[in-house]
């Protein structure tokens, strides 16, 4: 399983694809971090690290979005890579076992990818109409439904909340008046 959390590391890189035959410290962001450590996820499955792969993960880190599969194939598209939806589909899959992603199923029966990686636990207002998602961290909702656990006599291991409605824009299309 990949390491997860909001750290700076440095990372020694092998210069052999410039022949210069030497090596050298990097301080890595946290984008090459994740990077980093989808690629060592990828080659402790005993799989091969593609060009693909590695477009599929910047790409996936560089939008705060909630992304289906079809949307990173959009995106990938728009900046020139072109694969195929099954290729997106297994690495999004990958993502998601490695820590760096985590499915979201939110009513619409898509299926959502959301950057778990150096970001905080939270939560999700769903508006119902436009769809709009709202992220939210509420510590106190974080003690509440740790205790719910413990009073109950269970060892909590996760936890989601959606919270499913109308946001304030799709209600005012609905009442003009008010």
């Amino acid at each position: 399983m990949c390491c997860q959390g909001s750290f700076d590391f440095y990372h020694i890189i092998d210069n052999d694809y410039q022949n210069l035959g030497y090596s050298y410290l990097v301080e890595t962001t946290q984008l090459d971090s994740a990077v980093i450590l989808f690629k060592d996820f990828v080659k402790r499955k005993a799989l091969k690290w593609t060009h693909q792969r590695e477009y599929i993960v910047r790409t996936f880190l560089s939008t705060e979005e909630h992304v289906s599969v079809e949307d990173m194939l959009s995106m990938l598209r728009r900046q020139g890579y072109l694969m195929g939806q099954a290729t997106v589909y297994r690495n999004m899959k990958l993502l998601a076992h490695c820590n760096i992603a985590e499915e979201k199923r939110f009513d619409d029966g898509r299926v959502r990818y959301d950057q778990s990686f150096g970001h905080v636990h939270h939560e999700h207002i769903i508006c119902v109409r436009c769809r709009k998602v709202i992220e939210f961290v509420d510590q106190q909702l974080e003690d509440k439904k740790a205790k719910i656990a413990i009073d109950h006599g269970f060892k909590m291991l996760w936890h989601r909340l959606e919270i499913f409605g109308v946001c304030p824009e799709c209600q005012s299309k609905e009442n003009p008046s008010t």
